[in-house]
């Protein structure tokens, strides 16, 4: 096509005409392989209008500032999109670009109909609907080149910090009902549950987290005095503790014997990336192998934890990526005795165990006192969950600052009752499990951005 036909079909374009459709064919309009011909240089997104749903059915309107969620160009693939979504319920059917900046382009920008298919001409500042991805095309002064881009404004279909939750099982005949007390803990795609029956005997549920099964799966555990709440997972190996004797396994069913060591413990207080602490004659102690124990200091003369109810987590530090915290919450008396151990995963610093105390100005705040108390870090929190006398799951009480003060309106599970006993883990897809003796109930869930790409 000439020139001068094209430039006075851009000019019609300008005068509210359609593109004819001899120009959006490959034979009239060549699309530009040159990186200065016909580009989008840069592209803002306006305000924009959020609508929010509660649950009583109002509904909410509030304003979004497009220009925070910037928009990449992608220039090799000519894709324009923004990598941080906006919230949930805003509206991009009536989007318009900001006024100051909008889209900076080398040509004339034009649209792809979404119902006639044709290029039309394109004015940032319309309203325009873009809830679906959209062809935007810039051409040349003559119209004898074009580039077009597909926009894809993303708005998260989740609410970011809500919790979504699923039934995973609810045999009441199955292996992990019939567990009045258990622990529960993941190794790459593998949770494992330990399980000690009425009758006494213990067991373990081995089962994928892709597609878990807990009927017919358990293998008994032959040693005894087996306290399966203590079974931590270290270095590849399991350990738990057999009337004080510390025992280990590189499996978690089979091959369970006794750790060559000269000490018997109480407890075992956790394990970080490399060593597992325990505790002996009211003293701490840390091992890098499981045999070899060393003293792990103490900055203070409260008593650790004497008996066996313990419970702890490790939770990664939020402002720096080479350190970690492991908490560990004792419950004894009637009373919850909080403990907590600065790790540098490269040796840069050392701190002693130091304990938190809960005074009575913390009122509903305190760490509380369940019944088969189980710690866990999560969304670089401590979690604490557990059951009451009555066999109703708690609520998660959540520590934000990592031992001090405990709050339950953070983070949310469904009602579950008739529990004997409670295991709770985590896997690497921050998906939280809990499964309930019992019942043989079993969910599953997490924060929504934490499953997000």
């Amino acid at each position: 096509m000439k020139k001068n036909s094209i430039f006075s079909l851009i000019l019609a374009l300008a005068a509210g005409l359609t593109l004819a459709t001899a120009c959006d064919t490959s034979s009239e309009v060549t699309e530009s392989d040159s990186a200065r011909d016909c580009l989008i240089t840069s592209a803002t997104m306006g305000t924009l209008k959020r609508q929010v749903h509660t649950i009583n059915d109002t509904t909410y309107t509030y304003t979004v500032t497009g220009a925070a969620y910037n928009l990449t160009i992608d220039q090799v693939n000519n894709r324009i999109f923004n990598e941080d979504s906006l919230p949930t319920g805003t509206r991009t059917d009536k989007l318009v670009f900001a006024s100051s900046s909008g889209i900076s382009s080398t040509g004339t920008l034009a649209i792809k109909s979404l119902y006639s298919g044709k290029d039309t001409l394109y004015t940032y500042t319309d309203s325009t609907d873009f809830s679906v991805k959209r062809e935007v095309s810039v051409y040349d002064t003559y119209g004898e080149r074009k580039r077009t881009y597909t926009f894809d404004i993303r708005v998260h279909r989740q609410e970011a910090d809500s919790t979504a939750w699923q039934q995973v099982a609810a045999n009441p005949l199955s292996d992990v009902a019939s567990f009045v007390k258990s622990r529960a803990l993941t190794a790459g795609n593998t949770l494992y549950v330990f399980g000690q029956r009425a009758d006494g005997k213990v067991q373990v549920v081995q089962t994928s987290v892709m597609a878990p099964d807990f009927d017919g799966s358990a293998a008994n555990i032959s040693a005894t005095g087996f306290d399966v709440r203590s079974v931590t997972h270290f270095d590849g190996h399991f350990y738990a503790l057999a009337n004080g004797t510390l025992m280990h396994s590189a499996n978690a069913a089979e091959g369970w014997q006794t750790a060559t060591t000269h000490h018997t413990f109480s407890a075992i207080a956790g394990c970080t990336a490399d060593s597992i602490y325990a505790i002996s004659n009211a003293q701490m102690w840390a091992s890098a192998n499981g045999t070899d124990w060393a003293p792990s200091a103490i900055d203070t003369d409260a008593q650790l934890p004497v008996g066996n109810n313990v419970a702890s987590a490790t939770v990664a530090s939020r402002i720096n990526k080479l350190a970690q915290m492991l908490v560990m919450v004792g419950i004894e008396g009637g009373k919850a005795n909080v403990w907590k151990h600065d790790i540098d995963s490269v040796g840069g610093f050392f701190t002693p165990w130091y304990n938190l105390p809960q005074t009575s100005e913390l009122g509903a705040y305190a760490c509380p006192v369940v019944q088969q108390h189980t710690l866990f870090g999560y969304d670089t929190n401590t979690v604490l969950a557990g059951l009451s006398a009555e066999g109703v799951v708690a609520p998660f009480y959540v520590s934000r600052d990592n031992g001090r003060t405990w709050r339950t309106d953070v983070l949310t599970h469904p009602a579950l009752t008739g529990a004997t006993s409670l295991a709770v883990t985590t896997d690497a897809s921050n998906y939280i499990w809990l499964i309930c003796g019992g019942t043989g109930v079993v969910y599953k869930g997490r924060i929504n951005r934490l499953g997000w790409e």
